[in-house]
């Protein structure tokens, strides 16, 4: 009886060492949904008809970051309430976002970024994907067969691909 005792505490120990906690916070339409984790981290760019996950594999994006003295912090936190994201950042730095959930669409608007004075840029969506049928010359978008993934800017500090070192941003014209 023995033996058997410590094949289920084995296969036990397997079972649970190989499990991954994932709290993901996520935003779904009629047909696409968008998942992050508590560290601002995409993991999930889903077309939920078809089940495809458009993001690339291998690849570590946030989908909010900020530049302060040329470096780009990770968010430390990130909570969902109601219908805010709120990216807290090293130095008291706190981002506070509007989430709309639409049927075609989610969007995001930044509401406020405190200690605005020393963020040089916010880096909006700067996320790897796996499509790229359509590549947009003006702001952040890829699309293929059935989807365009993307954001659109207001604010010329606000970036959709990693800045140059002149704050410009690269692959974007």
């Amino acid at each position: 009886m023995k033996p058997f005792k410590n094949i289920v505490l084995l296969l036990a120990l397997v079972l649970f060492s190989c499990a991954e906690e994932k709290n993901l916070i996520s935003f779904t339409s009629d047909h696409f949904q968008i998942s992050i984790d508590q560290n601002g981290v995409v993991h999930e760019l889903n077309d939920i008809q078809n089940k495809v996950n458009y993001l690339a594999k291998d690849t570590t994006a946030v989908l909010l970051s900020i530049r302060v003295e040329s470096k780009i912090p990770p968010p430390t936190l990130v909570i969902f309430e109601s219908s805010h994201l709120t990216f807290d950042y090293p130095r008291n730095i706190t981002a506070w976002l509007k989430v709309e959930k639409k049927d075609s669409n989610s969007t995001f608007k930044a509401v406020e970024i405190t200690v605005n004075d020393c963020v040089e840029l916010a880096l909006w969506f700067a996320v790897p994907t796996t499509t790229n049928k359509i590549i947009g010359k003006t702001t952040g978008v890829v699309g293929g067969h059935t989807y365009a993934i993307g954001i659109l800017t207001l604010n010329p500090k606000i970036l959709s691909a990693y800045p140059s070192n002149k704050g410009k941003a690269v692959g974007i014209i």
